[in-house]
Parts: structure tokens; sequence; C-alpha cells
């Protein structure tokens, strides 16, 4: 067993034993963390701890032609924890995961390369509602070693990244505003870091108890070093609610949309949508927009269960700002399928088939074929203890390569969870 701490040596820290302790410090400040929640639980509070130990064996292509495989074995521990706040008017859900990996095998060679942390992500939900509106706001920050560790969408990542996205929604009345940031951060120092900014301001000076008449201004920025793609939409719309958790909007108006280094393109924009009554929820969500000089974007989301299976499905035609080895944005049309059954009372067997097409939207053009297909089962042994196996892989399938790296990885993996 490998402790999480070296001993202290004479003369200054190696990297390696700086890297031990900071593993170590982070874990512990994790476990008092959970020992102080579980010592004093607020009032209101609702709160899980748990860990998984866990084994992975994966096989890479060391070229985009893969003509040679490495073989990697790891072992890690991953504590994980989950808390929710619940007053009369708001609520707070703060949930995380980290791995550690305690062994790593690269290649038939056994060793504990650095960084010792692997994929980790942390969730942060906030929603205050009153008498004249409600306030929402989100976190999320993932990261990861391999395109492996992101379940969806796919992506054609040849290496190890971090994602953020923080956002906020405010609804005042007749007045609503909303906000998002989105930053895409990568290993490889030859791939290029890419971020996204949208907020939007409305006025409803038209409503009734079902519809509403609006009118808003919508603006989105994509870059990475430099901002790449720039629009902004005066538009004037109207709203319906067709069911509890189901609204349609249409909004038709002027838009100027500027791509790079080409002249701004101005003209009339179309903005279409379903979604739920909080404008990011509910289990059908659907937009397309138009915009001129700018390709149509479309996304199509659903869930519905059909007896004990659950099944989910994902379209969408978009400019997307992950960046990478492409100057962003990229055209991304995406498709993913998943359902997931219970089978008998203790076991969950679950399935999910994505592809993607990417094309560069600036010289040299280039267009990438991705697919990623992953499984998985868990069985509930015990209340507080589950069995998991899942199997991942990620291929170019056709297209242009990505050239940076091993485009194709299989990944079986078997892993405890201990929750309480």
């Amino acid at each position: 067993m490998i402790p999480l701490a070296t001993p202290p040596t004479p003369g200054p820290p190696t990297a390696h034993a700086r890297g031990t302790a900071t593993s170590a410090r982070c874990l512990g400040l994790a476990l008092a963390g959970l020992q102080l929640l579980a010592a004093r639980p607020a009032p209101g509070t609702d709160w899980s701890a748990g860990a998984d130990l866990g084994w992975r064996a994966a096989r890479v292509a060391r070229d985009p032609a893969a003509t040679a495989w490495n073989a990697n074995h790891e072992t890690f521990v991953a504590p994980r924890m989950r808390v929710s706040l619940d007053g009369n008017d708001t609520r707070l859900v703060v949930a995380a995961r980290q791995e550690a990996f305690l062994r790593r095998s690269i290649d038939g060679r056994p060793r504990l390369t650095l960084p010792r942390l692997g994929a980790g992500v942390a969730d942060l939900r906030w929603l205050r509602t009153g008498p004249l509106g409600s306030t929402r706001g989100y976190g999320r920050y993932a990261r990861s070693t391999t395109p492996l560790d992101v379940a969806a969408p796919v992506t054609s990542v040849p290496g190890g990244y971090a994602t953020w996205s923080t956002g906020a929604r405010v609804a005042l009345g007749p007045l609503e505003g909303a906000g998002r940031f989105d930053g895409w951060s990568y290993q490889d120092p030859r791939l290029a870091d890419a971020h996204e900014l949208a907020w939007e301001a409305t006025a409803r000076p038209l409503r009734t108890a079902r519809s509403a008449g609006l009118v808003g201004w919508r603006h989105r920025t994509v870059g990475s070093a430099h901002t790449t793609l720039r629009s902004d939409l005066v538009v004037a719309g109207f709203r319906r609610a067709l069911a509890p958790a189901l609204a349609a909007q249409i909004e038709v108006g002027g838009a100027e949309a500027v791509l790079g280094s080409a002249p701004p393109r101005r003209g009339p924009a179309l903005v279409v949508s379903l979604s739920g009554p909080d404008a990011d929820s509910g289990p059908v969500q659907a937009s397309c927009t138009v915009v001129p000089g700018l390709p149509v974007e479309v996304t199509a989301a659903g869930e519905r269960s059909l007896g004990d299976v659950r099944w989910s499905v994902r379209w969408e035609s978009r400019l997307d700002a992950e960046g990478g080895w492409r100057r962003p944005p990229s055209l991304v049309r995406r498709l993913a399928l998943g359902a997931e059954d219970t089978l008998g009372r203790a076991n969950v067997v679950g399935a999910e088939v994505s592809a993607a097409r990417l094309l560069s939207m600036f010289p040299p053009a280039s267009r990438t074929d991705a697919l990623r297909v992953s499984g998985w089962l868990v069985r509930r042994m015990r209340p507080w203890l589950s069995l998991r196996l899942d199997y991942a892989q990620v291929a170019e399938t056709s297209g242009t390569p990505s050239r940076l790296g091993a485009p194709d990885r299989y990944r079986l993996g078997a892993s405890l969870a201990m929750v309480r």
C-alpha cells in the first residue's frame, strides 16, 4: 500500500513529495469537513458522504493510425460528498467527487506519475423564490485526465482537460435576466484554451396567466486568445405555456454577427424554442436560432420513461467553443442516445452511444468524426455498498485526424461505492 504522504527527508522537497503531500492535505481536509457535518448537522440539512475504490484497465493507441497500443492500469480512491440545505424559500445543493491514484501502470511499467489527482467534479446549485420572482445560480467544474472520463457529449480532445461553467437567471416581476460563462483549458500546450460568454435581458410588458409578449437583447461572444465570434440580437416575441412543464417561445428581430476578421453581417434573426418553465429545465428542450452570416443552430433533447426503461435523446448542430486544436468556434453536430433499466430490485444496467462531427469554421478546412460507446452495470449489495462495472470507448472514425495524439481509447473498470 502506497502511503498518502512520504516521510520528511533532509534537503529541499522533491516534486513527488510536494505532490504527495498536497494530495494528503486535500484528502484530509475533505474527511475533516465530512466529520464536522456529521457531528453538527444544521436544521434542514441533508447530506451524504462516501468513497469509491476502483480499478481500471485501458488500451490507448500510440498514433492516429492505431498501429501500436499502450496498456494502462490504474487503482484509485475517490471520496465524494453531497450537501443539501433547504429553507422556506431557499435551496442550496453542493456535490463533489475527486479521484486520487493509488497506483498507475503505463505501458507495463508501474509508476505513480504526477499529478496524483485524477478526474474530479464539483457542482453547486442555488435557488431562491419570493413573491416577486425567483433567482437561481449554478456552477460546475470538471477535470479529466482522458476523454474517457467524460460521460457526454463525445469529444475528440486527445488528452486531459478541465471545463468550468457558471451562470445565473433572475426573474423579477416583468423583468428577466440571465448570464452564462463557459471555459475550457487543456493540458497539451499545443491546444488552444477557449471560452464562451452569453447574456440576455428581457422585459415582458404584456402578460396574462399563460401568455406574455416580450422584448429583449441577446449577446454572445466566443474566443480563445482573441474573440473570434460576436453576435447581438434585438428581438420582440411571444411566449405561451403549453403545459405545466413546457413553454413555447418565438422571437424575431435584427442581428449583427462578426466571425473572425470578416466584416459584420446584419439582417433579420429568428429564435424558436421549447423549454421548461425556468427556460433551462423540463422533460423536453429544443431551440432553433437563425442569425445572418452564421450557420443555423438547432438543439433538441428529451427524456421519457417506458415501463422500467428510461430513454434519453439529444441532437445538436451548433457553434461550439470547445477549442482544442481548432480555432474556436467549430460547427459541431452531435447525436446521443441513452437508456437505463432496473433489473430486479438491486441491479441497474445502462448504455449510451454518441456520435459527433466537428467542422472547422476557419482555414485550413478540416473535419473529424468521433464516436463514443459506454455501458454500465450497478448492483446494490448492501444499503450502503454497491458494485459498478463499466466499459467505455472513444474513437475517431473518419475525417481529418487530430494530429496531436491517440484518438482511439478503450477502458474497462470496476469499483465499489460506499455511501453513508
